[in-house]
């Protein structure tokens, strides 16, 4: 499964979890950030919903903290 959520993140599973993802850029050798793009796992969960609901909880935080 995989779902994208927004431009920013979406959720995979394997077997046994449902995984959140945030996407990123990459650095060369150099520490430069790149074009290149991929996704992080940022949170293993066992449930949709729980995934989803941690997503909302950081995005609120980033919303309150900008």
């Amino acid at each position: 499964m995989e779902i994208m959520v927004d431009q920013n993140y979406k959720i995979t599973s394997d077997v046994l979890n449902i995984i959140l993802n945030k996407k990123y850029f990459k650095k060369d050798k150099e520490g430069n950030v790149t074009e290149e793009e991929a996704f992080k796992q940022i949170g293993y969960y066992n449930t949709l919903d729980g995934a989803f609901n941690a997503l909302i909880e950081k995005e609120i935080k980033l919303v309150l903290m900008s």
